[in-house]
């Protein structure tokens, strides 16, 4: 293409920053890309400059950028704002995937992003050219460009702008590039009323063709899955709104499935993945590249299509209650997104094979149908013929709560009795999706109108199994269906009328686990901290919104974890009759064979012990060390999977041997301090990020998890075999006459990474306490009399040996403590020592 074909371009020989313009490389609606090289000719330096120059605000005058009138001067300082909030993101990605910003600044009244130039050909020219890739030539592209989009979103920042022209494919070695960012594009169409939705058809979902398109890691993942869909299929898929449209109207998808018609030479697992990302709703795609990828990979199963040309409910009333004696289907109940997964494996998380230890399914219940408080005095109204007024005597506000113990899905609904039909009509109150193989509650219907206390209630299983039955809910109710019968509740004490259906009820009595949220004498705040700070906190088996400080009364809550980029973390908390303050962090991965790692909190703690029965002498004196460096660290010990693929990258030299164990999950063992900070450095210069080994104060810290004893469990040794892997029964079976705890856990050595057998501590870390000792970054003192209190490492006077923390499969449980320590020649290896890492956070 010419330089007569760019519009507004400058022209050749045009010196920016100290950079003359060679030639145009693109341009859009919002900037053009120039090729430049450095004024100094004996840098030999050429790069790719990108300006701000947005067509719809701005006109060129010579070599600087105004805006084309007045009223347009706002909306075009402002995009320069968001084109610099862009370069300064870029800048903070050290992704050898993503395009590495050089520099960025203000001239010419406009704004400059200087990046590295990439000598290589766009993605769509190589498409337009070979039709189609096979499956390896496709993830050759397409999993490095996953990997570093993980890191993007690991920062809460989404690309937008996904498709074939924005991929480079470097000449040099055949890698990828990811290219211009849409986030200022973005930013400005949704301040600008004047400026359309920035799209690019057909690989933008539909939630971009809004302004106020709600957009998250599953937009990329649809750009990213109609990309693959384009390089399998030869063409790009139909737009997305054409898609919508069709279903809208009651039409099937448009967009036939890959697994309709699979093409020859792919996996099903890849066609899954992308028929997975091309889902119209947000809500039924990944909502990780982690899931996407581990879809393709044949990690995980694809959620059960939903069905095709509308909602998996019916849209018809008489439809969707019609009982099982009528020969219609009752509620239509067909798995949907991430709940039909779990349903399948019973509710328990799918484990990976790979290095990565445990994807989260992100399970999700749809809660539809809540009566507001003012549709129920309406109601009111209708029944009585009198309004709801303040000090006019009514009956008590009725909560309905469904319970359900069973394996499997179940849908669970309410509605208006026969003998109130002349009142209310058939009205179905409310509807709620039950997650799996736990005891879940959630609010129905929150009602107080009329006399009329008796209710159909509804529950449908995935495995088609019906249950229904009349409920007399005139108080704080519940419905337990465990698959053969509905309990009825237990009969509730008198309660006095209160004035107004609004007013909110007492403690319930009838349902004490899980609570209701109401105003009681017993309520104690809850606080759920979470690393990263900005994560989304759920607490989904109770009606009002999680805010921070939430007084509850005493029971157990459902707490469910997310944020983009991150594994979701669901828990269930035990609140009592005092304040409850938990920290949640969210595990990430740098790749999938990287270590998983969890964010700890910041804060003080007393390292060491006083004088006991169990202390050593080499564990005082005890002292306070804050810890002010926000830290990731990894959930497991560094396995021999993750060892070995920094081995075969080149960043490792040794080949360590495994003792006949056994290698894949299992931890490292045969480590030197040398090898340990090898592996991190190799992660710190692959990732961009300050990997290390932990300090021994980080690494106490983290072992003991915010509590005060040395098993972070408690003083009950017999618990040790459910917590950590030491001597016990089952090694003494081998060894003989060892000092052992008196309980088996099944492992004679190391056992490997995953979250089934071992339970973790309470910041989400396993085996700090055994497995293997594991190597921290401190010289070894005998003492810790001026050992310092920052939580850095004591580096100094390291003639003495290296300090390892941590009991190991062969330790007695004296030495499966938080304050146990271990001096070794910083030389030498052992088949019951390794390490794991940590990474310090910046925001």
């Amino acid at each position: 293409m010419s330089q007569k074909s760019y519009v507004g371009a400058l022209p050749e020989g045009t010196e920016i920053g100290g950079y003359r313009v060679v030639s145009v490389l693109g341009d859009g609606g919002f900037g053009v890309t120039y090729k430049a090289e450095n004024v100094l000719k004996e840098l030999e330096e050429q790069v790719a400059i990108k300006e701000y120059m947005p067509i719809q605000f701005a006109v060129r005058d010579g070599v600087g950028v105004h805006p084309r009138h007045e009223g347009s001067r706002e909306d075009f300082e402002w995009g320069r704002e968001q084109f610099l909030d862009e370069a300064r993101m870029l800048a903070s990605f050290k992704h050898p995937n993503i395009v590495k910003v050089k520099q960025f600044f203000r001239d010419n009244n406009t704004a400059y992003i200087v990046m590295e130039y990439e000598d290589g050909e766009p993605l769509d020219e190589l498409l337009d050219r070979h039709g189609a890739l096979t499956e390896t030539q496709l993830k050759r592209i397409l999993v490095p460009i996953a990997d570093g989009l993980r890191e993007v979103h690991r920062q809460g920042v989404w690309h937008r702008d996904i498709k074939p022209a924005n991929i480079f494919v470097r000449r040099s070695d055949e890698s990828p590039v990811l290219l211009d960012f849409g986030a200022a594009r973005n930013a400005l169409g949704v301040k600008s009323k004047s400026m359309e939705a920035i799209v690019s058809p057909p690989y933008s979902p539909p939630e971009q063709y809004y302004s106020k398109g709600k957009l998250g890691s599953y937009t990329d993942i649809y750009a990213l899955s109609a990309l693959c869909y384009r390089a399998i299929v030869g063409e790009p898929p139909v737009e997305s709104p054409q898609r919508e449209r069709g279903v809208h109207r009651g039409h099937e998808d448009p967009l036939r499935t890959l697994a309709e018609e699979p093409p020859e030479g792919y996996s099903t697992a890849m066609l899954a993945a992308v028929d997975w990302g091309l889902r119209l709703n947000e809500e039924e795609r990944p909502q990780s590249v982690e899931e996407w990828l581990a879809t393709m990979e044949g990690r995980r199963s694809m959620p059960v299509e939903p069905p095709s040309g509308g909602p998996a409910e019916p849209t018809n009333e008489e439809e969707a209650w019609e009982g099982p004696e009528g020969g219609a289907s009752g509620l239509e109940l067909r798995p949907r997104g991430r709940v039909a997964e779990e349903a399948r494996h019973g509710g328990k998380p799918a484990k990976s094979d790979l290095g990565n230890g445990v994807l989260r399914k992100r399970a999700w219940a749809a809660a539809v149908g809540a009566i507001a408080l003012g549709i129920a005095a309406l109601m009111l109204f209708l029944f009585t013929g009198s309004p709801a007024t303040p000090g006019a005597s009514s009956p008590p506000a009725v909560r309905l709560f469904a319970v359900t113990n069973r394996s499997t899905q179940s849908i669970v609904a309410v509605r208006a009795a026969p003998a109130a039909m002349n009142n209310y009509g058939d009205n179905k109150l409310g509807t709620a999706t039950i997650l799996p193989g736990r005891k879940q509650s959630v609010l129905l219907a929150e009602y107080g109108y009329g006399d009329a206390c008796e209710f159909d209630v509804l529950i449908k299983t995935e495995d088609q199994q019906m249950h229904e039955e009349k409920k007399d809910l005139c108080w704080d109710n519940e419905v337990v269906y465990d698959g053969h019968k509905a309990e009825p509740a237990a009969e509730p004490p008198a309660e006095p009328p209160r004035d107004s259906p609004s007013d909110t009820p007492a403690t319930p009595t009838v349902l004490p686990t899980p609570p209701t949220a109401v105003a009681c004498a017993a309520c104690q705040p809850l606080i759920v901290r979470t690393g990263p700070p900005d994560a989304r906190v759920q607490i989904t088996n109770i009606g009002p919104p999680y805010e921070s400080g939430i007084k509850l009364p005493p029971g157990e809550y459902d707490i469910r974890v997310t944020a983009d980029g991150f594994e979701m973390v669901e828990r269930t908390l035990r609140h009592g009759d005092k304040p409850t303050d938990v920290w949640i962090g969210l595990p990430f991965q740098d790749c999938p064979v990287c270590p998983r790692m969890i964010e700890l909190p910041t804060g003080k703690y007393t390292m060491g012990t006083s004088r006991g029965e169990e202390r050593y002498a080499d564990e005082g004196p005890a002292h306070e060390v804050e810890i002010l460096t926000p830290l990731a660290v990894g959930v497991f010990e560094v396995s021999f999977e993750e060892w070995d693929a920094c081995v075969d990258d080149g960043g490792c030299t040794r080949h360590l041997q495994d003792e006949g164990e056994g290698r894949g999950l299992k931890p490292v063992v045969n480590a030197t301090v040398a090898d340990a900070n090898e592996y991190a450095s190799w992660l710190a210069a692959r990732f961009g990020r300050p990997y290390r080994l932990l300090s021994e104060a980080e690494w106490e810290y983290a072992a003991r998890a915010g509590t005060s004893s040395g098993r972070y469990w408690g003083s009950r040794l017999e618990e040790q075999c459910a917590h950590e892997n030491g001597a016990d029964v089952t090694a003494q079976q081998r060894y003989g006459d060892w000092t052992i705890v008196g309980c088996a856990d099944g492992y004679v050595h190391t056992a490997p990474n995953d979250e089934e057998r071992f339970r973790a501590n309470p910041w989400g870390l396993h085996h700090m306490l055994g497995n293997v000792s594991e190597w921290t970054a401190d010289c070894w003192h005998s003492n810790y009399i001026g050992a310092p209190r920052d939580g850095s490492a004591w580096r100094d006077n390291c003639d003495d040996g290296h300090v390892a923390r941590g009991g190991s499969w062969s330790s007695m449980p004296r030495g499966v403590r938080a304050p146990t320590r271990l001096s070794y020649d910083p030389t030498e290896s052992s088949s019951d020592v390794g390490f794991r890492v940590a990474v310090e956070i910046t925001r």
